[in-house]
């Protein structure tokens, strides 16, 4: 896929999923941090997270999740006992891309880098290196429209859906999930009134994941080529001129 030069993108998560670690719990987790803290000033506590309801069971302190956020708020840590997240999020800076590119590391590389120094943090404490089963992928895109019509100009497929439709600023919500070979896909289509502005906002989720026993380069590569691939042919070509696609040598 072509990057572009106002691409739509406000978000990269990457996740690694593990056998729960019991030991990892909020105390282990601030030693972490204060490792971290100059890369990671800030640090959030937060519910714990789960696949589905009660997936996570304890008898004792309820399962935490821990944020450690950069200064400039791009980079986010999610650290739970039995997951790993790592977040770009948009902020005033350009997308660094998900691979390396002019010399610089691209969210992938980062994402791992601070895995492998998670993982060998917990070893070394005496947690256990994590036991994989599974690692995720996701990128979250967001895109303004005017009024119904033009959704339909910039996504084809909300146009399938003016039979069902009676209103001029309906509220859109589809989700569609499925199995490919390995990869568990989900697409999710968000369109609606956008609150405190007010501006009519499309909100695109692309997700993919698989099983594994160890998260490489590789394998989130391929799971980069499972999430564009819809974004591709979600948006229409009068979409991405308005992303204005970059010309490569």
């Amino acid at each position: 896929m072509p990057p572009f030069k106002k691409p739509p993108i406000v978000e990269v998560v990457m996740g690694v999923f593990f056998e729960p670690i019991a030991s990892l719990d909020p105390m282990l987790l601030g030693t972490y941090w204060s490792e971290r803290r100059d890369d990671f000033p800030t640090r959030k506590l937060a519910p714990a997270v789960a696949d589905r309801p009660g997936l996570l069971l304890s008898a004792g302190v309820a399962p935490t999740r821990c944020w450690l956020e950069s200064d400039d708020e791009q980079y986010l840590v999610q650290l739970q006992p039995d997951r790993f997240y790592f977040n770009w999020r948009r902020r005033h800076a350009e997308y660094p891309r998900f691979g390396d590119h002019g010399g610089k590391a691209g969210v992938c590389t980062r994402g791992l880098s601070e895995y492998e120094r998670f993982a060998s943090f917990c070893e070394r404490e005496g947690a256990a290196k994590p036991t994989v089963r599974r690692v995720e992928l996701s990128k979250v895109d967001r895109v303004a429209y005017t009024d119904r019509e033009d959704l339909a100009k910039l996504v084809p497929l909300t146009a399938s859906l003016a039979p069902l439709l009676r209103s001029t600023d309906p509220e859109i919500d589809v989700r569609i999930a499925e199995r490919h070979e390995d990869v568990d896909l989900m697409v999710q289509l968000t369109a609606a009134v956008m609150t405190p502005d007010l501006v009519h906002t499309l909100h695109v989720e692309l997700r993919a994941s698989v099983s594994c026993d160890e998260p490489t380069a590789e394998i989130f590569r391929r799971l980069e080529d499972c999430v564009d691939a819809p974004f591709e042919q979600l948006f229409s070509d009068e979409a991405k001129r308005r992303f204005e696609p970059v010309e490569e040598p």
